[in-house]
């Protein structure tokens, strides 16, 4: 296990589940948002997203967290040997979002390249991140469900893990070496 892809709502913890996995196996770790958003949130053109992750794809070990599915698919999935599902209920991960919302915009924590989560931007526009959850909690569930059920059909030879609770993802972690 040595090449792992972390999939999941916003707010289900997928990167702090990188960093852990990544630091316990001792591989780099790499969030697809950090790769995509580029200063003043401008995202990056699409080939080239897809140029960065393929080069850091070429290296011996790693963990990615992120849901770029639309833009990587199966292409990227085929790489790991192991994908990773935060599957968590939609009042935890929107508990788990709206702690971390909050504590992002009133500490101005910077995410990536500069960029900070605004108070008006999070909670009053369509470009929130609450919005966004809302609408893709649902697709990604009934995507990821549908991949997971066919997994050995479509990805043959990669494991793939649902974590479906807190106490489910502290038990998969201990047994990571």
């Amino acid at each position: 296990m040595k090449k792992i892809i972390i999939i999941g709502s916003a707010g289900a913890g997928k990167s702090t589940l990188a960093k852990t996995i990544a630091k316990q196996l001792r591989i780099p770790h790499y969030e697809l948002d950090a790769i995509n958003h580029q200063k003043n949130w401008q995202t990056i053109d699409r080939d080239e997203f897809r140029r960065i992750v393929e080069t850091k794809t070429e290296q011996d070990g790693w963990v990615f967290c992120g849901n770029y599915f639309s833009t990587l698919g199966f292409d990227f999935w085929r790489k790991a040997d192991m994908i990773i599902w935060c599957d968590y209920s939609f009042p935890l991960v929107m508990t788990r979002l709206l702690k971390r919302t909050l504590k992002r915009t009133l500490t101005k924590e910077e995410l990536w390249n500069g960029n900070r989560e605004g108070f008006i931007t999070n909670f009053f526009t369509k470009d929130s991140i609450f919005v966004w959850m809302i609408k893709s909690w649902k697709k990604q569930k009934l995507r990821y469900s549908e991949i997971f059920a066919n997994g050995s059909s479509v990805l043959p030879g990669i494991q793939l893990v649902r974590l479906r609770s807190p106490k489910a993802t502290k038990i998969f972690l201990e047994h990571v070496r």
